[in-house]
């Protein structure tokens, strides 16, 4: 785009918001000349955080706070060889006049650029002011939502003092935090009143308020949802049920269980080759009311939004539970504390849920993929509570393949790890052995030919096979120096346990005594 050309500008009004309801808009996607302003500007790489971890963070503690900063992007000068790339031409709706001609000098919503613009200069100031405001800096640059921060402490003292910090911390950077919530009537106390979110009255109860698309009720300290009363439709497309979907809004999948059906229906309207505005027929329609009618029934939903009770804790650990159907999968994490005075507690923390592929599979696949979806929402979850890997995905209990399955097939780099398949981790000696040939025989079915693989219950060659399978695991677990010296036909080292029983590798890669105790009548050759 040359210099001086005028992208469109139009006003965006918003009568919900309760600061600007109307705002300039830049179109930088608008073609002039078959290119437009975004596909000439480098947008930058990606600063910003995960919704899911900015969400997570804000569910760590008993003390959270809330704000946003005024008009981020306005706050950010555009360099002055670049402005003419954000020229309006304006004519106060005086057609036949020349226009007046204006270059915006800050950075503008729309522009391609913006966000990055946006998240550099606020994690570059974060970390200029560390030292002086390190509670502030380490929100800004981990609790920070393009121009929203929510994170959540130990105590009033420290809520207090990191409002105080992130408040100095934005002012650095020439920016004000505003719209200040917190479910403590005592840090609301210690910010103005011109500040805080504008219906909050001390005197009354704390509102509720929506943040980075999740409801927060101070008051009750709970998360929940705010949905539109569903207008009654003559006839149900798929457009109309696809709009409905995509306003529940869960970032933390509170609402999975519910959502997950009507994205049952929307696949089964594909199933059907149904036209976006084509109306659906009888059963479809009735699911689909059905969901309809339960929609504002979503409101009466309220998750705890910290993640522990006012308690000393002992420990907290991840529990990830994962299920599968031919019609969708999904996975749970919860967060277990034990408490100092001996007793237990669990808060739902996230979920994920997806829908069965198109193509059909079979139980324990799914199962499989599900155990997956775990892992990897474990995963997600993990960093923002400072937890370690240390026990197991978990399942159904008629439903065990998946959940070993994964274990045993992805192994994380993190020492600390103590998989479902470690024998450890097991009372019963034959229940492992039969797991494990269970995961085998489905690892091998996977890499075969339909005709090829394996039908009815375990043979004594696959029970082997996992025995051998779980020794030699263990084997290389615990002697793995030993192990590696054998193979290369070496000398083992002088200080390892194994060196009085002069062991070697044998045909199933297990290391065995070579000793006089081979001879031994007493002792099977699988001892």
């Amino acid at each position: 785009m040359m210099s001086g050309t005028s992208p469109i500008f139009r006003g965006v009004c918003c009568s919900e918001r309760l600061t600007t309801k109307t705002r300039i808009v830049l179109d930088a996607s608008a073609k002039f000349h078959g290119t437009s302003l975004n596909d000439e500007i480098y947008p930058g790489p990606k600063l910003q955080n995960s919704l899911l971890d900015v969400l997570l963070r804000f569910r760590r503690f008993p003390f959270a706070v809330a704000c946003d900063v005024s008009e981020i992007y306005l706050q950010i000068h555009i360099p002055p060889e670049d402005r003419p790339k954000f020229r309006l031409l304006w004519k106060n709706l005086e057609v036949n006049r020349k226009p007046d001609v204006y270059d915006f000098e800050r950075v503008v919503f729309r522009d391609a650029s913006a966000p990055f613009r946006a998240q550099y200069v606020s994690q570059e100031n974060s970390r200029i002011q560390q030292e002086e405001f390190p509670l502030a800096a380490d929100t800004v640059s981990k609790s920070t939502y393009v121009n929203d921060s929510l994170d959540s402490v130990t105590d009033n003292d420290s809520a207090i003092q990191l409002v105080q910090e992130l408040q100095e911390l934005w002012v650095k950077a020439g920016m004000k935090a505003r719209k200040w919530l917190s479910n403590s009537s005592e840090v609301l106390a210690a910010i103005p009143k011109e500040l805080r979110a504008y219906e909050i009255d001390l005197n009354d109860s704390l509102p509720a308020t929506k943040t980075l698309g999740v409801v927060w009720r101070a008051q009750q300290d709970v998360l929940t949802f705010q949905v539109k009363n569903p207008t009654e439709e003559d006839k149900l497309t798929k457009r109309i049920i696809l709009s409905k979907v995509a306003g529940v809004f869960a970032p933390l999948g509170l609402a999975s269980p519910f959502t997950i059906r009507a994205k049952i229906i929307l696949q089964d309207m594909w199933r059907k080759g149904l036209n976006w505005d084509e109306p659906i027929d009888r059963e479809l329609s009735i699911r689909a009311r059905d969901w309809l009618s339960e929609l504002e029934n979503l409101q009466e939903i309220n998750v705890p939004r910290c993640r522990q009770e006012s308690r000393l804790e002992k420990s907290i650990s991840i529990q990830t539970f994962v299920d599968a159907s031919n019609e969708a999968y999904g996975a749970v994490s919860y967060l277990r504390s034990e408490y100092a005075q001996g007793c237990y507690g669990a808060r739902i923390i996230a979920s994920k849920t997806r829908v069965g592929p198109l193509t059909p599979m079979s139980t324990p696949r799914l199962e499989l993929m599900a155990a997956i979806l775990g892992l990897h929402l474990t995963l997600l979850i993990r960093p923002a509570f400072n937890i370690p890997i240390s026990q197991k995905l978990d399942s159904g209990p008629t439903k065990f393949v998946s959940a070993p399955s994964v274990n045993f097939l992805i192994r994380p780099g993190s020492e600390d790890c103590k998989w479902r398949l470690h024998p450890s981790n097991w009372s019963s000696w034959v229940k492992l052995t039969r797991v494990v040939a269970w995961v085998l025989r489905f690892v091998a079915n996977c890499r075969s030919h339909r005709q090829e693989r394996w039908k009815g219950s375990l043979s004594p060659e696959e029970l082997q096979n996992a025995e051998i399978r779980i020794i030699r695991d263990a084997q290389l677990e615990e002697f793995s120096e030993e192990y590696r010296a054998l193979q290369e036909n070496k000398p083992i080292p002088k200080k390892s346990s194994l060196i009085k029983l002069t062991p070697k590798i044998d045909e199933d890669d297990l290391i065995r005594c070579d000793g006089r105790l081979q001879f031994a009548e007493f002792l099977p050759y699988d001892m």
